[in-house]
């Protein structure tokens, strides 16, 4: 670890300290230099931002820092990115004219989940059941016509009959580029290494077939197909079509822009991801949507969040999806730039209500599975081989405890149940359970799992370096391993089909285990609000799946949205302001329950935020709530305003909904004596204010120990409820303004590593010597 410098900003007149975000590579070469004037979209002038621009470079060659330019910005940050010696770094921070010094970060794709489809019906209709998308389509007449939506991701696959088959004005991909190139790979660790763009031609992605065995390789998260599916959410039109499993998006009249800032296979850097952000604005987009971030690294300073707001202040409506970190119950701040940005839309994932997957038959029925990631083999969609298991339904560390002899298992197909034996016991991993089954001579694995609910594992070579699995594997439930196995007896031979069932989801319309928690690193709420994005079935490059797959993550939930702020700006004429869409959006979501027990309480607001988006309530609203959220901060006090807008006279009551593990309520309306209320009002008007004061009524925890939680750094963090204000629509009925509340009961305590002068993290940059 480095060490750490604990300095305040500007100590003694002097420069601020280097600011660095936490999830870094310290061994970093390339750097953002942020320049002291604002950037043009706050007015700055472009020729001033040059002369400021040729200043630096000046200056830094006369202090004999050796740099390389990679990017110059203007628009909507001020400052370069460049590559420079590590025992140069610290030079940096000294040179005339610059702010601040921060890492270019390298940030993945988030991991998704995958199942493989083809030839599936529609399926991305039950997902756009679940906001109401479809009846904004089909009802209200609403299909994202005369909106752009940018997608900055790993390129799209345009060719497909639903995003248009061609490419360039006229074409539903309207326009973008290749900013990087196949080859590039940011992951210093990959074999593939190779971090310099090399931008240029139209932004199709790599075939996922390649990028899939590069990936089991080891050259990093496979990034060929990432882009396309995510497109497809947003706007696929595959309306009119008659080729089966043809996917309609959210809002399929939108046009596209497709900013490839990926390679086939690692990470990208984010000096290319704002980049690709100032190209969008260039080129007109409406809305653009980033399904990438950078886990943890929770900083609403950082060079690529501090960009996305200032696109909003552009007019730019930005979505970010909010991170893959959640499973097992998670952890705080989990979420990740640029998601986390104040003026972004954070969005967080719920599952859909019905899984499109494909089917085997064993006997006389089908049976769904998913497939397990890092095999160098699909399952194919036709041939038969026996089946045979390994073990019983209650072997523990079944395919490791009693793996089967070499020969075994020639040309059958392995059941293994999943699951380890308790130590000393070696692990006993899916990897473990398909490549022992391989070695005695199997031509495909059957997991089944050892808990209800499905299944999606990986096997990708553990540790690094073993060989890979050449053969398909597949997972099933344990409902469908248990009948498969009491039925071996009869029915002994597996079949693999091109067929695909629906399957329904017990935990449709709740948050996904996999969607990260917030809050940001200053305890702002986030994520903002979430959509469907677990087990989405969309577009897919043509060379895999036939065209379409289901995956599942926080990437698949963020289009969603963007598709849904593509119906907004429909609906009111592309006339009201990105931050107006957030609150619209906000103000009309569902809260929705606690994904392991909805009847538990409500999901904490920092991982659903407001809740699940409606679109329809989101267009017909007849009242907005400000500010769409709350964020207190830290300390044991704190109070908030919420101002109500209106065009006629409605009648609004205050009230609350608590979360889950809130078993005191000590924030509520309080009179002008400080007492609990029950508020009741009337706006005459749109341009009459109303006013509610939101304030804690109590100063001391007297509740049960649960309802705090523990910060690392210190502190104690609560759990706070979601303000609600009611009110009658049009036609008599009540709606909801939900204004999610986040604050933080105690002190969050500065812990070496905060530049206590701003509370923004800290690091020392290398010295001349290459010190930290």
């Amino acid at each position: 670890m480095a060490a750490v410098a604990v300095a305040p900003a500007g100590a003694g007149g002097g420069p601020a300290p280097a600011r660095l975000g936490g999830a870094a590579n310290e061994t970093a070469s390339s750097w953002f230099v942020e320049l002291a004037s604002p950037p043009a979209v706050k007015g700055t002038s472009k020729g001033a931002l040059k002369a400021e621009h040729d200043a630096f470079k000046k200056n830094a060659a006369a202090d004999g820092i050796n740099l390389t330019e990679r990017y110059s910005y203007d628009t909507l940050w001020n400052g370069l990115s460049v590559s420079v010696p590590v025992t140069q770094v610290a030079a940096l921070r000294s040179v005339p004219g610059v702010k601040a010094v921060y890492p270019v970060e390298s940030v993945s794709l988030p991991a998704y989940h995958s199942e493989d489809g083809g030839g599936a019906n529609i399926e991305l209709k039950n997902a756009l059941g679940l906001t109401g998308a479809n009846v904004a389509q089909e009802e209200l007449g609403l299909d994202g016509t005369g909106v752009t939506i940018a997608i900055v991701d790993s390129g799209v696959d345009y060719t497909l009959p639903e995003l248009g088959g061609c490419f360039g004005p006229g074409c539903k991909v309207r326009g973008g580029v290749d900013l990087v190139g196949d080859s590039y790979n940011a992951t210093t660790t990959s074999p593939a290494y190779q971090p310099v763009p090399h931008p240029g031609g139209p932004p199709l992605p790599c075939d996922p077939n390649d990028s899939d065995r590069a990936e089991v390789l080891g050259a990093g998260t496979s990034n060929g197909a990432h882009g396309t599916h995510v497109a497809g959410i947003a706007a696929a039109d595959g309306r009119g079509h008659t080729d089966e499993g043809e996917v309609v998006g959210v809002a399929p009249g939108a046009k596209l822009l497709a900013y490839k800032v990926f390679g086939c296979n690692g990470s990208t850097d984010t000096d290319v991801m704002i980049h690709a952000m100032e190209l969008a604005l260039a080129d007109h987009a409406d809305v653009l949507n980033m399904s990438i971030g950078s886990a943890f690294d929770t900083w609403p300073e950082s060079p690529a969040a501090v960009a996305a707001d200032n696109l909003v202040d552009a007019g730019v409506i930005v979505i970010a999806s909010i991170g893959n970190s959640g499973a097992n119950f998670g952890q705080l701040w989990s979420a990740g730039a640029p998601g986390v940005g104040n003026k972004v839309i954070g969005v967080a994932s719920y599952d859909n209500t019905k899984a499109t997957l494909p089917a085997f038959r064993v006997g006389a029925k089908l049976y769904t599975y998913t497939r397990a990631s890092g095999s160098l083999a699909n399952a194919p969609d036709s041939g038969s081989a026996d089946l045979v298991a390994t073990g019983t339904p209650t072997t523990v560390g079944d395919g490791c405890v009693n793996a089967p002899a070499p020969g075994s298992l020639t040309g059958k197909i392995a059941l293994i149940r999943r699951g380890s034996a308790a130590p000393p016991a070696a692990p006993c991993g899916f990897y473990t359970k398909a490549i022992n089954a391989e070695h005695a001579g199997a031509v495909g694995v059957v997991l089944y799992n050892n808990a209800a609910g499905t299944l999606n594992p990986t096997v990708t070579p553990s540790p690094a370096g073993a060989p890979p699995v050449t053969i398909p594997v597949v997972a099933i439930t344990q409902a469908d391993g248990l009948e498969i196995y009491d039925g071996l007896a009869e029915n002994d031979a597996l079949t693999w089909t091109d067929q695909v069932l629906e399957a329904p989801l017990e935990t449709a319309g709740v948050i996904s285990d996999f969607s990260s928690f917030g809050t940001d690193a200053e305890l702002g709420l986030k994520p903002d609000l979430g959509g469907p994005g677990g087990q989405i079935y969309s577009t897919w490059p043509h060379q895999q799946f036939g065209g379409h797959n289901t995956i599942s993550g926080t990437s698949m939930a963020a289009p969603h949205i963007a598709g849904l702020a593509a119906l907004i700006l429909q609906a009111k004429n592309k006339s009201i302001a990105p931050d107006l869409v957030r609150t619209l959006l906000m103000n009309t979501a569902s809260p929705k329950g606690l994904n392991v027990s909805r009847d538990a309480g409500l999901e904490p607001t920092w991982r659903q935020g407001a809740g699940l988006a409606q679109v329809v309530d989101a267009v017909t609203t007849p009242a907005w709530v400000t500010p769409s959220k709350i964020s207190l901060g830290e300390g044991s006090g704190g109070s908030a305003q919420l101002a109500i807008t209106h065009d006629h006279e409605l009648g609004f009551h205050v009230h609350h909904l608590r979360p889950f593990r809130r078993h005191d309520d000590r924030h509520g309306p309080l009179d002008r004596h400080g007492r609990g209320v029950s508020v009741q009002l009337r706006v005459p008007r749109r341009d009459e204010h109303r006013d509610v004061h939101v304030a804690e009524r109590d100063r001391s925890c007297r509740t049960h120990g649960d309802c705090r939680r523990h910060h690392p750094g210190g502190g104690v963090a609560r759990q706070k409820p979601l303000r609600r204000l009611r009110h009658p629509d049009a036609a008599g009925r009540r709606r909801h303004a939900p204004s999610p509340l986040r604050g933080l009961q105690g002190r969050l305590s500065v812990p070496a590593g905060f530049d206590r002068g701003t509370l923004r993290f800290a690091r020392r940059v290398p010295d001349q010597s290459g010190r930290q």
